[in-house]
């Protein structure tokens, strides 16, 4: 069947070339007919035969252009191709039997050329054999011959002037995204190029004349110069500041290069206006250098730089193949980047579901991921190497480290049907070349197959034996836009936005896929801002060198004066895009009542400002963006005091927190309220080791524990389920290893910390 629908593909292009051919020949035979015609002189026909015929070259070029879907490529080559023949057929024909007694053909031909250069020869009337007046062929001849040299003087004229052109439209765009290296990564340069909005314009800066790819988008702006000579740059940048360049992204292959150009950039781009951020994307393909310098590049000089690796952006692709199938196993053979990168892609999955599955209700589901309930099996002969670089990969950034199941045997076909043994809907991935295996698993088993190959760039929209469908890695996918983490972090944002205030309250209420580029401009600027402006309030993203105790908390003066620089941010980005204060939000008028200074804000939009900044912070925890600082201190001693009411409960039971948490109970467990109204659920057990009966429903808290700050977004494993932490929590831990957190004023009344020991001296 395959094989039938390719040849009837085939016959389909065949025909749809017969229009074109048939204009060829039409005006072949119209263009010999007028040269044959000798008899024809000028005007002794009408001018409708000229018109006629120019008409049949008009014909000729717009069926070309039809054919080739409105493309413009090659019309001109073809343009100056029939006129170079219909000038010299008609050329020929007019000096056919006229050659003023010199040698024949010779110079009959020496006349045809000297009509390109615009001295033609006129025997006609005085030489022998020659007619005695000027034929029409020749007029047409002429005028064709002229034509030609008139669109190679204006090709040229384009040619030498595109260059300024374009440099000129990217000096003056109003909102310029900005590309280096880009003639490695053609697919992802138009992909960004379309995923950019109205006004924003997109600039490829490569060291060779556009080809190919870049030469045919429609979405960019291509332009050779020397790209390591920060003199063209500085020529290159927006002619009133270098503040109106949105994001630049660093592609070739090379990491160091695309470092060096970041360093000179960095040197020459004014900084933009205080509350934004200049995005930065660096390609670094391999993933453990890639979240390295990601973490670590981040600074409070207005930029915000994130890593492109092309196993990274491979691995999230496979994993949105395999999302929506009901698959339940997942098994990934290799022990490569690749493999790394797929087992930190499926932990970040399940972090950004239970991230908004928590903060939102409990009936909440992502959509695109499978990782939450697909068990994930690592095999091949180094899978324990493999699973322990994940594990270190993900506690090195204060992340936990999910429970891979390890097969560490040679892969072959007995060995993957061990690993998939009881599983409903398996999916194979094979991150190295594993020769005919593939194809071997995927003529015995319906199973989802994806196999690597480095001939392959993405991912087959076709398997070919049974389920198996070849890739290789890239830079962008057929299924996916070209957002960096950032981009991507603001859709997650927006959908916690949706999932707590609903859809169509606004215009900024619309699905992701929905959202105005203005809107998703904002959301994604949110997100940059929260991350420029960390390092301002000392706040640092990079490695947690003490594990979980080197953790801190974001301070509620931390979260206002971020909330105070986004505001800042939020009001140049609208203020910049036409929008004006007013008593009323209008948005077809572009108006806002929040357009005011900072220390204007009524109480209730200060709150609503800090709640965002929360949510944005929450979303980077999910993204594995856990935010600590020098100040933090290990785990200290506490002692607890204080008295509350408990009841013992009967049934199971449930009670959200302040934040709206749900959170629950069993039945036995005894119902907790503390001196402000606060509640939650402990065992009997635990009630009895922590607390002292008073009277009545009145029980005395006694013990120590050790207590540490939480930080914004942190997930605490309770006895009661997941809870995410807000800004000014603490993590309390009994002796058992048992946690729950405490809000600040709460923790500050009940928990007296116990003073350190003088250290002995000998």
């Amino acid at each position: 069947m395959t094989s039938g629908r390719g040849r009837g593909s085939t016959r389909t292009v065949v025909r749809r070339r017969w229009p074109f051919i048939l204009a060829v020949a039409t005006f072949v035979v119209v263009t010999g007919l007028i040269a044959a015609a000798n008899g024809l002189v000028a005007g002794a026909l009408p001018a409708a035969v000229a018109l006629a015929y120019g008409g049949t070259i008009a014909i000729t070029l717009a069926t070309y252009r039809h054919l080739a879907r409105g493309s413009e490529r090659h019309l001109s080559v073809l343009a100056a191709g029939l006129g170079v023949a219909g000038t010299t057929i008609l050329a020929a024909g007019a000096y056919w039997h006229c050659s003023a007694g010199q040698l024949p053909v010779l110079t009959q031909t020496v006349w045809i050329a000297q009509l390109f250069l615009g001295a033609p020869e006129n025997p006609f009337g005085s030489a022998p054999g020659c007619p005695a007046q000027q034929p029409l062929a020749l007029l047409l001849a002429r005028s064709l011959a002229l034509g030609v040299v008139f669109l190679g003087a204006a090709k040229l004229v384009l040619s030498l002037s595109r260059r300024y052109v374009t440099s000129m439209r990217i000096r003056s765009a109003q909102d310029l995204v900005l590309v280096l290296g880009a003639e490695s990564a053609g697919d992802y340069v138009s992909a960004v190029g379309r995923a950019t909005g109205p006004g924003t314009t997109t600039a490829a800066v490569i060291d060779q004349p556009p080809t190919g790819l870049l030469e045919r988008s429609q979405e960019v702006l291509a332009i050779d110069g020397a790209v390591d000579d920060p003199s063209f740059l500085e020529r290159l940048l927006p002619l009133r500041g270098a503040s109106r360049i949105s994001s630049v992204h660093l592609v070739d292959p090379d990491p160091e290069t695309n470092l060096r150009r970041l360093d000179v950039l960095r040197t020459i781009v004014t900084p933009p206006r205080r509350g934004e951020a200049l995005r930065g994307v660096v390609r670094i393909d391999d993933p453990w250098a890639a979240e390295e310098w990601r973490r670590g590049a981040l600074s409070d000089d207005g930029w915000v730089v994130d890593s492109l690796s092309t196993y990274e952006v491979t691995a999230r692709a496979l994993l949105r193949q395999t999302a929506g199938a009901d698959h339940d196993h997942i098994v990934v053979s290799g022990s490569g980047p690749l493999a790394l990168a797929l087992c930190a892609a499926a932990a970040q999955a399940m972090r950004e579901r239970k991230a908004i599955r928590d903060l939102v209700t409990d009936d909440y589901a992502d959509e695109g991921t499978t990782t939450d309930t697909a068990r994930l099996t690592v095999l091949g002969p180094q899978a324990g190497d493999l699973t322990d670089n994940h594990a270190v990969h993900q506690r090195r950034y204060g992340n936990s480290s999910e429970t891979l199941v390890v097969m560490e045997t040679p892969v072959t076909r007995a060995s993957v049907e061990r690993a998939v043994s009881g599983a409903r809907s398996p999916v194979v991935i094979f991150t190295e070349e594993a020769g005919t295996l593939p194809a071997e698993l995927g003529a015995r088993y319906p199973w989802a197959i994806y196999a690597y190959s480095s001939a392959a760039t993405g991912i087959a929209k076709r398997a070919l034996v049974g389920q198996v469908r070849y890739f290789g890695l890239a830079l962008w996918h057929d299924d996916a836009d070209a957002s960096d983490t950032w981009a991507r972090l603001a859709e997650r944002a927006h959908k916690l936005y949706l999932a707590r205030y609903g859809v169509g309250h606004s215009t900024a209420a619309r699905p992701w896929a929905e959202l105005s580029p203005f809107y998703r401009g904002s959301n994604i600027r949110q997100v940059t801002t929260v991350l420029g402006g960390a390092a301002k309030v000392g706040i640092s993203w990079g490695p947690v060198q003490e594990g979980p105790a080197g953790v801190a908390v974001v301070t509620p003066e931390q979260i206002r004066a971020l909330a105070e620089t986004e505001h800042e941010s939020w009001c140049s980005y609208y203020l910049r895009h036409g929008w004006k204060a007013a008593m009323h939000r209008d948005d077809a008028m572009r108006t806002h009542p929040a357009l005011v200074p900072w220390s204007e804000l009524p109480p209730e939009a200060r709150d609503k400002a800090e709640k965002g900044v929360r949510d944005a912070l929450v979303m980077l925890d999910a993204f594995g963006y856990r935010p600590h600082q020098a100040a933090a201190g290990p785990w200290r001693r506490f002692v607890r005091s204080g008295r509350v009411k408990a009841q013992r409960q009967s049934t199971d039971f449930a009670w959200r927190t302040d934040d709206g948490q749900r959170l629950q109970g069993r039945a036995g467990d005894w119902l907790v309220t503390g001196p402000d109204g606060r509640q939650w659920s402990i065992t009997d057990v635990k009630l009895r080791a922590t607390y002292t009966y008073v009277e009545g429903e009145t029980w005395a808290r006694v013990g120590s524990v050790l207590a540490r700050p939480a930080f914004a977004g942190e997930r605490i494993e309770t006895l009661e389920g997941g809870y995410v932490a807000v800004a000014g929590d603490w993590v309390v831990q009994d002796d058992d290893g048992a946690q729950w957190a405490v809000p600040a004023e709460y923790f500050a009344i009940n928990y007296v910390e116990v003073p350190a020991e003088p250290a002995k001296t000998g």
